[in-house]
């Protein structure tokens, strides 16, 4: 995979869906707030993007994680995540 495409269509795809972006190059978070915060890690780890949840309240994530992106098509499939949890959780409040 291109792990620098990926990197980008992520991004890309967070921004648009108002998502914040923290960290540089292959690895950073992606998060909504501070206050209820709906967080990932993402890091590169050989020709893969490692997908990390955020668990705990003081912000650690846990050690494994929760997607393995290893082509283009899974990072598709996990921008489409981002995206979609937007809608639902902004449907809640109707």
């Amino acid at each position: 995979m291109n792990v620098e495409v990926g990197t980008m269509i992520i991004k890309e795809i967070a921004k648009e869906n108002d998502y914040n972006i923290s960290g540089e190059g292959f690895s950073f978070e992606i998060y909504k707030s501070t206050l209820r915060p709906k967080s990932f890690k993402v890091r590169k780890k050989d020709s893969d993007l490692l997908v990390y949840q955020w668990e705990d309240e003081n912000g650690e994530y846990g050690t494994n994680a929760i997607y393995s992106l290893r082509s283009l098509n899974d990072v598709i499939k996990f921008a489409t995540l981002l995206s979609i949890g937007t809608e639902i959780r902004s449907g809640r409040n109707r």
